[in-house]
């Protein structure tokens, strides 16, 4: 009996262990009227610059070598979106407008690699909305 309950607090303690690695994306959208903050899986805001962007990290348990990004956005109203580097634990994409619009920016974390040398799938994502011009 005693085997048995170490075998199960064995088994729960690692279940635990793993949910906690559970890693998610956050963004922030730059450009704003206000000091914004991250949040996780979505962000939105006006913009009162035609310059502006979407700051996507990816937060996690354990330190972060590298991660793999999808990335996408509404460019029918944006001109030249441009995205930066996003293979670390962060991804950025910056945009210019001329006149009003409306947008969406979306990046997702796929895998992540960690500096232990283990690595997880991970199917997290977070969209930033802005508007220029006309408001939400």
């Amino acid at each position: 009996m005693k085997n048995l309950f170490k075998t199960g607090t064995f088994l729960i303690f690692s279940f635990l262990s793993f949910q906690s690695l559970a890693a998610h994306v956050e963004c922030v959208i730059s450009g704003t009227p206000t000091q914004q903050t991250y949040t996780a899986d979505f962000c939105s805001s006006n913009l009162t610059t035609s310059n502006g962007g979407v700051h996507f990290r990816l937060v996690a348990d354990k330190e972060v070598d590298r991660v793999e990004w999808t990335k996408s956005i509404d460019d029918t109203a944006v001109s030249r979106p441009r995205w930066s580097s996003c293979t670390g634990t962060s991804c950025y994409v910056s945009f210019s407008t001329q006149g009003t619009m409306f947008a969406t920016a979306d990046a997702c974390a796929t895998k992540v690699y960690y500096k232990d040398f283990t690595w997880e799938n991970v199917d997290s994502c977070a969209t930033g909305i802005f508007s220029y011009g006309g408001g939400f």
